[in-house]
């Protein structure tokens, strides 16, 4: 038998069947797509909130919807000692419990927080499961089912101050010494679990609903549930307040500094009422199935705010310009951001100066030779990061001048895995080190460059051509 004659051929029916199957697919594919970009459609009209928190956990985003507050009110909150952004925060979480029946001041708000945590820049620094079981059992039971609970919400995926504060595989926690207390407002984790189960859980915004009590953004809504749950009300008298507060820390003194720094909270702002204005900064850093559904979102204006490439393909690397004997480390950048060199902010003080390039990632470049004595992420939480006031991806070089000066020069909120350097390694001036981003403590990409000279602070603006005071 000939063998050609022998191979089998594909009939015009089967060929007809393939056909109408490969349309049903396309068919149902686009109802599924059609039915899915309805329902993103109706939360993003209905509920903003929870419309932005969805998309930046499962696109790859990072930034997303930030509250900030105008200039007048970020001066009032720097002289009372706090940070602006975790303030602003603050004052969405008593907006939404109040909104709830609850009757809750900006003043103890921020006393806790103040007490607590220094203002929010100490999450502890001890193992929040061996510090829990030390206190009791209950608590260790209780961190445990946090932990299960924080995995499944993959909280690390998207808050960076949680990828800080938990292990990679959530079996543990930095949290405060005494009873494994979490997050900045220092919550017992057995507290922490009614809270969870009984206030935040039904929340339809998942940053809300995810009891990530680490993140800034969601700590002070579970504070508020707490301080309603316990009886806390504004027009109670001192008294009261003071047996109120019992639910929260049964320490005298500590209910009396409260109650006592509150009131002068409350008096510094008789008469204030702002509502945070939102703003969208998203940076990108997903797979290639997440920049599809970006710029379809953006297509069919799901996602009309910028959206930018946290790390390009192919970078163009240069030989920076020298401005005297420094080199410029972010060519093409402008002084930007809303604290000037030596600023006051919150608790601290701003030493350095931030560069930007219109929002776009580019390359940072040494400014000296030197060694480098820092490359890694830096959490704001740490007292480090609050000591330098950088965070994110940062990397330290040190050297010296011509003339024997120590020249030290940091560089922060660089965009992840771009490091090009490592600790002992020496660089020469001008070199490529890393890519700008928006890590840490950040709402868009810049740079944030801090310089010391024989150990003291210096404007960087002054060295570079930018000018300075």
């Amino acid at each position: 038998m000939d063998r050609e004659s022998s191979s089998r051929t594909v009939s015009p029916g089967g060929l007809r069947t393939c056909f109408i199957l490969l349309i049903l697919v396309i068919a149902i594919s686009c109802c599924f797509i059609f039915s899915f970009v309805l329902a993103l459609g109706y939360m993003h009209d209905s509920d903003p909130d929870r419309y932005y928190t969805y998309i930046l956990k499962k696109l790859g985003l990072s930034g997303g919807l930030w509250y900030t507050l105008d200039a007048e009110t970020e001066e009032k909150i720097i002289s009372l000692g706090y940070d602006p952004m975790i303030v602003a925060y603050e004052i969405k979480a008593n907006q939404w419990i109040n909104s709830d029946g609850g009757e809750i001041d900006i003043g103890i708000q921020l006393s806790i927080l103040e007490f607590e945590s220094s203002g929010g820049t100490n999450i502890g620094n001890c193992s929040g499961l061996a510090s829990a079981l030390s206190f009791s059992q209950q608590q260790y039971n209780s961190a445990e089912w946090l932990l299960d609970y924080w995995k499944d919400e993959g909280i690390r995926d998207w808050s960076e101050t949680a990828r800080y504060a938990l292990n990679s595989n959530y079996t543990d926690y930095i949290g405060h010494c005494s009873a494994g207390e979490i997050g900045p407002n220092a919550i017992l984790p057995s507290t922490g679990v009614t809270i969870c189960q009984n206030g935040l859980m039904g929340v339809s915004d998942t940053l809300v609903s995810s009891c990530n009590y680490f993140d800034y953004r969601v700590a002070p809504y579970a504070k508020v549930w707490w301080l309603k749950s316990i009886g806390y009300k504004a027009s109670q008298s001192y008294e009261e307040k003071f047996q109120a507060l019992y639910g929260w820390n049964r320490s005298e003194e500590f209910r009396e500094k409260f109650l006592s720094r509150s009131m002068e909270i409350n008096s510094s702002l008789a008469g204030w009422a702002v509502d945070p204005e939102a703003e969208s900064n998203y940076v990108f850093s997903g797979g290639w199935w997440q920049k599809l559904a970006v710029k379809f979102l953006q297509v069919v204006n799901l996602l009309p705010e910028e959206v930018y490439a946290q790390i390009p393909n192919n970078p163009i690397i240069i030989d920076p310009p020298l401005v005297g004997e420094f080199s410029h480390p972010h060519p093409g950048s402008y002084l930007c951001g809303g604290y000037s060199y030596g600023q006051l902010v919150g608790n601290g003080i701003h030493w350095g100066i931030d560069l930007c390039t219109n929002g776009v990632s580019q390359p940072i470049y040494a400014m000296h030779s030197g060694v480098v004595t820092f490359a890694e992420y830096l959490p704001r939480t740490t007292y480090l990061a609050y000591h330098w006031w950088i965070s994110g991806n940062v990397i330290a070089i040190e050297g010296e001048d011509e003339r024997g000066n120590k020249i030290w020069t940091a560089y922060g909120h660089g965009s992840n895995n771009t490091m090009q350097v490592k600790v002992g390694q020496k660089v020469e001036s001008g070199q490529f080190i890393m890519m700008s981003g928006t890590t840490g403590f950040s709402s868009g990409i810049h740079l944030h460059l801090g310089m010391k000279i024989n150990n003291s602070w210096v404007n960087p603006a002054n060295y570079i051509g930018l000018g300075g005071e």
